[in-house]
């Protein structure tokens, strides 16, 4: 593999909603450009207003838990 290729920083989030999740695993260049993306993953994301399935608003909110790691170390 290039060593161009291999990212600096990995963002590795965990998605949650009530009886849901998953995660998602995406590469940065900079651990700057990671930590910015988590920050907005998780903004956009705990803002959602959840539903039942008539289209009313339920209890809580979906939940974000996210880092940043080097995969070189």
């Amino acid at each position: 593999m290039n060593a161009a290729a291999i990212a600096t920083s990995i963002l590795i989030a965990l998605l949650k909603t009530s009886g849901e999740g998953g995660t998602i695993q995406l590469p940065y260049d900079t651990t700057e450009a990671c930590e910015a993306a988590g920050e907005r993953l998780e903004a956009q994301f705990e803002a959602l207003v959840l539903e039942d399935r008539d289209q009313n608003p339920v209890e809580g909110h979906p939940r974000v838990v996210w880092t940043c790691f080097d995969p070189q170390n």
